[in-house]
């Protein structure tokens, strides 16, 4: 059996669908970890009022995604 055919095989396995798993799942993560810090830059402690109306934009965008991030890392298990 060639490479080619082995990784094929390896491939089709159980713990090959883990492992690609985990990596979305970490990749996920570090997704939602980014629009949290900068949604954190943006708001820090103070709330959203001396936000602009560009800025207002962007953290509402970034709540958003970050809802949406959560719910796919729900699915995978995270």
């Amino acid at each position: 059996m060639g490479v080619k055919e082995t990784l094929t095989d390896v491939l089709q396995t159980n713990a090959a669908v883990e492992i690609m798993n985990e990596i979305v799942l970490h990749a996920l993560q570090s997704s939602r970890d980014t629009c949290l810090d900068m949604r954190e830059k943006l708001d820090g402690d103070r709330g959203t009022d001396h936000l602009s109306d560009r800025e207002m934009k962007d953290w509402e965008s970034l709540v958003l995604d970050i809802a949406a991030l959560n719910r796919v890392i729900d699915y995978y298990g995270g």
